[in-house]
């Protein structure tokens, strides 16, 4: 578990976002470019950046389901790991896993279809 208050880094919070085990590549970089999105959105000085960055997660959360996007936010877009998201919502950290890499494969498809 990380300590209260701790802030992963940027680079950090995109490396723990693909290295959940069983994702595809596609999923990989598409749970890093929602986690990079979602740091732009609230930490970019540029408001029209920022603006740019929100509309890009809002699209993102559109494809997902309630629950896959809570799971997405948590674990690419704060740099949370499945487990600790398990622990703190006393889910099975199995079904999580499962959830979040058919999410991640959603956004694959999702930022594939934007590109």
């Amino acid at each position: 578990m990380t300590e209260p208050g701790y802030q992963p880094s940027p680079a950090q919070v995109r490396r723990r976002a693909g290295a959940v085990k069983g994702l595809s590549p596609a999923a990989q970089v598409a749970a890093g470019t929602f986690a990079r999105e979602f740091q732009r959105s609230t930490t970019d000085p540029r408001a029209d950046e920022r603006t740019a960055a929100s509309e890009a997660v809002r699209r993102a959360k559109a494809v997902l389901t309630d629950h896959e996007a809570l799971i997405v936010q948590l674990v690419a877009g704060y740099g949370l790991n499945v487990k600790e998201v398990a622990d703190k919502t006393r889910r099975n950290t199995s079904a999580l896993k499962a959830t979040y890499a058919a999410a991640c494969e959603k956004l694959a498809s999702h930022y594939e279809r934007r590109a």
